[in-house]
């Protein structure tokens, strides 16, 4: 809750910060900038020091989303190691049914025909080999599940990159 009311006041600095300044038929940059540029000749009714506020703000709000991505980003990366290695268990499981599943088949070729083990070597081979499907096909999924969070740690890397870039700007604003 308490971000969402960061958002806003960032919100609300931007669209002020945004807004059309009385000096925009000035040449040169208008509003906070211009001010903080040290045209102070139209620091009018403490201007000068609202725009500084606002981008402190604004600075603040950054480092919070900045520490709120990191902190999302280890949890991706860390949740995306663990959904893999959680696969990797899986076909190694798929692997060993399967496996098992092949020397039921090998003993069933060496009874006779109407033995009724064979009958039940069979089953026994047929579930194993259900069984090893089933774990391959949750693997694939746990693989696809730990690629969607890499991809959003990769995400949260390049917003974070943008919101230090943006952070370093403001502060040289000041």
């Amino acid at each position: 809750m308490r971000v969402l009311r960061w958002m806003g006041v960032v919100g609300l600095a931007a669209f002020v910060l945004s807004a059309p300044s009385a000096m925009a038929d000035q040449p040169g940059p208008a509003g906070p900038e211009r001010v903080l540029l040290g045209d102070r000749d139209h620091d009018h009714d403490g201007n000068h020091d609202k725009a500084k506020e606002l981008i402190k703000v604004t600075i603040h709000v950054l480092e919070g989303r900045v520490g709120e991505l990191e902190r999302t980003m280890a949890f991706d990366n860390h949740e995306a190691g663990e959904l893999n290695n959680h696969a990797q268990i899986r076909d190694r499981s798929g692997d060993a049914m399967a496996a098992k599943a092949k020397e039921f088949r090998a003993a069933m070729t060496k009874l006779p025909q109407n033995d009724p083990i064979r009958a039940e070597l069979d089953t026994i081979a047929t579930t194993l080999e259900t069984d090893a499907a089933h774990d391959h096909d949750f693997a694939t999924q746990r693989r696809t599940a730990a690629k969607v969070l890499t991809d959003q740690a990769a995400q949260s890397k390049e917003w974070i990159r943008l919101d230090k870039a943006s952070i370093e700007h403001y502060k040289s604003l000041l």
